[in-house]
């Protein structure tokens, strides 16, 4: 991810995925604080997207002006609760894929049958840490907003 913020275009909104662990476990109601905060201080800043959560890991794509999703990605590399964070995204568009998503979020549901032997489960794609396993958390990170975006 760059150091600095690109030349001030209107007509682009920066977007940024990153994924971390959580530092020690999250229960249900540390995982509403967290999303009732960051959906409240997403609207002021005027960042939208979605939050992924699955079994101590985060995915959240962030979408907004340049600066402010910079400064929201600097919190969250700060924050206690996370670690490995690691930005998988970093890329201005002309549109947003989630604008009325202040913080989207959809629970894991824990009662989804096992899946078919062969068939490739893209959260398990964002647990490597090498150059090939980078390129399939992104394929990963397309995959579930994908999906995300499909129950908008």
């Amino acid at each position: 991810m760059a150091d600095t913020p690109r030349d001030s275009d209107p007509s682009l909104v920066y977007s940024a995925v990153y994924t971390s662990m959580e530092a020690s476990p999250f229960s249900d109601d540390d995982l509403e604080r967290l999303l009732v905060h960051s959906r409240e201080s997403n609207e002021r800043a005027g960042i939208t997207g979605v939050l992924l959560y699955r079994r101590g890991r985060f995915v959240q794509y962030l979408e907004g002006e340049e600066q402010s999703v910079r400064d929201l990605l600097a919190r969250i590399s700060e924050d206690p609760r996370h670690r490995g964070v690691r930005v998988l995204v970093d890329d201005p568009r002309t549109v947003r894929h989630f604008p009325h998503w202040t913080m989207g979020y959809v629970p894991e549901d824990s009662d989804i049958a096992p899946m078919p032997v062969g068939f490739r489960v893209a959260f398990n794609d964002l647990d490597a840490i090498d150059e090939k396993a980078d390129a399939a958390a992104l394929r990963a990170v397309r995959e579930l907003s994908l999906w995300f975006r499909g129950g908008s």
